[in-house]
């Protein structure tokens, strides 16, 4: 819904009335000396930026706002696709809880109620204000933007935006075109003018009113480039001369890539320069020098927008609110530039679902800035040389779906409380979990240190990590596999990133009651980073069980089994990981059926407690010894562990072995159903001086070793 700008007077009406209902609500005085909030999303944007390592790209502007920011380097989006994506993170749910994975569902009426950010900051007294492609338009926001709940004023968007996919590419014979590649003069374009130059016009006039007015205030401002069609001034292609671009390091389909994991690029083949060059659907590779055409507009759109974003910041300089006022910046996912054979989006990849983020905290991530200070004056792209280092840097696995409750956090309101495993019916909770403890890198390596955690919901020894997910509507690549109508979906993508790996499996989908099945899984996909960054070596088939390995070190390590649940997917009870040696090494299996078990090597030495509490009439030992995990390696035993995620129980069976060839039972004290475990850290006491063995599991919550556990045999 495109809306014009507001008349000043009825603007600031709407700024009295919200400053008078929060002066009357005591109990709404939550922002109290709080900051203020600004919002930069944008479209399409991987992290190809100067702050991020990035040697070709200039990105001055957005170099220096992460100078004096916090930056998260392996940050992920939910779902590689705009609409999921953003409500995603702007309610704090997954998607299997908006129940939106295409464009054509408004999850207020299809989902749940659920409470926005911007909602959040509004009942909490905020003004808050959107301007450009915040929520994605039309029906996944009920074609108003989620307007009035989550805005005070209807949303802003620029008359230009309609425009966008018009024929406004000037072809070489001098005729218009809808292409993909569109650099224009913007002088010719209908109104003289740019969606996102409108949209940073908007910004900073709504910042100049805002200046004159006391109230807290939370301005999200969206950008539509680098999405496509490339469009953006001609003459940021001096920036790049395409002798210097490059082809992708991976340019090719990787051979071991389930055709299902496969994103046929449908969206840019219906451009008219793509076209015309009669690409065969749906692996036909792109001729190289219109690769790098491709790779050199995305590069002048990066280098457009952060223009933008430096008028925008200048800007806040310029009415004296740099000193109070959060600035965070991301963008709704990545973006494929010809890696694995793949453009645009629409995959698991990380070059699809990795995305910048960063943080400007005023006193956190920098010193304290005075009032009217000068702290983000504009860098000309085109004359300006070096690149400024991230303030801070993150390199711990974090997820967008956390960005609610860590924007309330650091704006100092209470943060919303942790969704339960069905959160249909609830209006106001995350999925998400604040990452503000990542911000106190010496604080945080005081934390590591110690033994136990003091009952916050997440501790820094816990194993990071992120889910992405996305749809399919059959094995092989179809003309609709990228954005697939619900109706349409057949098979879901669950993926895991962690610091070490990226696994996914591909399950049977059914669209009519939003349920995943892991016991049909189609196709599977594990990409180790140590030796393969760029996840083009998929080793989930490197087994004649058909399942994935994973080498584990076998001195001085335990295993850590990490449980992955989707809320609202994982419908078995009970899941079994098997454990083996071979060709001398300790192997790490899962089980064909067994779904979201992974696997995680762990300091034995630094995390195995000294003692365990003896149990009153058990024979358990005082003292836990690594000769016990050494022992079950060396005796060639299959070792069966499985777990009850929703009473707890754990059970042990060895059947060759001869000292423990029984299954038991591990039952803890405190069933901890509500919600679902995480993290297990497991020890087996194979003495041969005890027919019994015993196991300790430490609490993902808390992080404690808990030795009170029920042992029962049979």
């Amino acid at each position: 819904m495109a809306a014009a700008r507001l008349c000043p007077c009825l603007f600031v009406a709407v700024l009295w009335l919200a400053r008078d209902a929060f002066a009357a609500d005591p109990a709404a005085a939550g922002p109290g000396d709080g900051m203020n909030v600004l919002l930069i999303i944008v479209d399409d944007l991987r992290p190809v930026l100067g702050c991020y390592g990035d040697k070709l790209v200039k990105s001055p502007n957005i170099d220096q706002l992460a100078s004096q920011s916090m930056v998260f380097s392996n940050a992920y989006a939910q779902q590689a696709v705009c609409a999921p994506s953003r409500v995603s993170f702007l309610t704090g749910r997954r998607p299997d809880t908006t129940r939106l994975y295409d464009f054509y569902s408004y999850w207020r009426v299809h989902a749940g109620n659920y409470s926005t950010m911007p909602q959040y900051f509004k009942e909490n007294g905020y003004v808050t204000l959107s301007v450009g492609k915040v929520f994605h338009p039309g029906i996944s926001s009920n074609y108003s933007d989620d307007y009035p709940y989550s805005w005070s004023i209807p949303p802003f968007h620029p008359s230009a935006e309609k425009h966008e996919n018009d024929k406004t590419c000037r072809g070489k014979d001098g005729k218009l075109y809808a292409n993909l590649v569109c650099p224009v003069n913007v002088t010719e374009m209908p109104g003289g003018t740019l969606p996102d130059i409108q949209s940073t016009e908007e910004a900073i006039h709504l910042l100049n009113i805002m200046k004159t007015n006391r109230q807290k205030f939370f301005l999200a401002v969206g950008y539509h480039k680098p999405h496509i069609p490339l469009r953006y001034p001609q003459e940021f292609l001096k920036l790049y001369p395409l002798e210097n671009i490059t082809l992708a390091p991976d340019p090719w389909v990787p051979k071991k890539l389930p055709s299902v994991a496969y994103n046929p690029w449908t969206d840019i083949r219906q451009r008219d320069d793509v076209k015309a060059l009669n690409v065969s659907f749906p692996y036909g590779p792109l001729p190289d020098d219109f690769q790098r055409q491709i790779r050199q507009s995305y590069y002048a759109a990066v280098s457009y927008l952060d223009v933008q974003v430096g008028l925008l910041l200048n800007a806040l300089d310029n009415v004296g609110l740099s000193n109070n006022t959060i600035v965070v910046f991301t963008a709704d996912h990545g973006w494929s530039l010809g890696e694995h054979g793949e453009w645009a989006k629409y995959s698991n990849f990380d070059v699809a679902t990795r995305v910048p983020l960063m943080f400007y905290v005023p006193g956190m991530t920098t010193s304290p800035v005075s009032q009217g200070a000068r702290v983000f004056p504009y860098l000309d792209p085109f004359n300006h040389i070096g690149v400024s280092a991230p303030q801070g840097q993150g390199k711990d696995v974090v997820e967008l779906v956390s960005l609610f409750p860590t924007i309330a956090e650091l704006a100092g309101l209470q943060v919303p409380p942790a969704c339960p495993e069905m959160s249909f019916g609830v209006v106001l909770c995350t999925e998400g979990t604040s990452i503000v403890h990542y911000f106190n890198v010496s604080g945080r390596m005081v934390e590591e240190g110690k033994e136990g955690c003091d009952g916050t919901d997440r501790c820094f020894k816990e194993e990071p990590f992120a889910f992405s997910q996305y749809p399919r509507p059959a094995d092989t690549p179809q003309w609709n596999s990228d954005k697939p109508k619900l109706k349409d979906i057949r098979i879901m993508g669950y993926s895991m990133r962690t610091i070490d790996y990226r696994y996914t499996v591909w399950v049977q989908f059914d669209p009519n009651n939003f349920s995943a099945n892991f016991e049909d899984v189609h196709a599977g996909e594990l990409y180790m980073m140590e030796n393969d960054p760029n996840q083009d070596y998929n080793i989930y088939y490197n087994t004649s069980h058909g399942c994935h390995l994973v080498y584990c070190e076998q001195s001085q390590r335990v295993y850590e089994l990490v449980l992955c649940g989707f809320s609202g997917v994982m419908k078995y009870e009970r899941l079994t990981l098997v454990l083996f040696r071979k060709v001398g090494k300790s192997l790490c299996g899962l089980n064909c059926g067994g779904g979201f078990i992974f696997i995680r090597k762990a300091d034995f030495v630094r995390d195995i407690p000294d003692k365990l509490v003896e149990q009153e009439g058990r024979n358990s030992p005082e003292r836990l010894t690594k000769e016990m995990f050494e022992h079950l390696l060396q005796s060639n035993a299959n070792l069966q562990l499985s777990l009850d995620r929703y009473s707890g129980q754990i059970s042990v069976h060895a059947p060759s072995h001869k000292l423990f060839n029984e299954e038991f039972h591990l039952i803890p004290h405190e069933k901890r159903s509500l919600r679902p475990l995480k993290t297990l850290t497991v020890f087996m006491d194979t003495s041969r001086t005890s027919h019994k063995s015993v196991m300790t599991w430490r609490n993902p919550q808390t992080q404690h070793w808990e030795a009170d556990v029920e042992f029962v045999e049979g």
